[in-house]
C-alpha cells in the first residue's frame, strides 16, 4: 500500500477511533460490533477515493462523520451498486 493511502487510512481510522467507543483495530480487521463489515467497506472506499485524487481531505470528513453515525445507530448505510447510500433513521 503506498505511504499515502496508508496516511489516509490511518487519519479516518484515528478520527473513528476517538470518536466511537466501542472500536478498535487488530491488525487489519476494525472491530465495531456487527457493522464491522459495512464499515470496513465504506473505510476502504473513502481511501481509495482520497489516494486516487477523487476527494479532497476536507470532503472526507462528511463520510467520516457517517460512518461515525452509522456505527451510533443515528443513519443506514448501504451500497446501491457502486455508490454509497445514507439514510436517516
Amino acid at each position: 500500500m503506498s505511504s499515502s493511502k496508508q496516511k489516509n487510512r490511518d487519519s479516518i481510522l484515528e478520527v473513528i477511533k476517538g470518536s466511537v467507543s466501542n472500536f478498535s483495530i487488530k491488525g487489519n480487521v476494525y472491530y465495531v460490533g456487527e457493522k464491522v463489515f459495512v464499515v470496513n467497506s465504506v473505510v476502504q472506499w473513502l481511501v481509495d477515493k482520497l489516494d486516487a485524487g477523487d476527494f479532497e481531505k476536507e470532503n472526507a470528513d462528511f463520510y467520516v462523520d457517517a460512518i461515525n453515525k452509522y456505527i451510533r445507530n443515528e443513519v443506514n448505510l448501504r451500497w446501491d451498486e457502486d455508490n454509497l447510500v445514507i439514510e436517516g433513521k
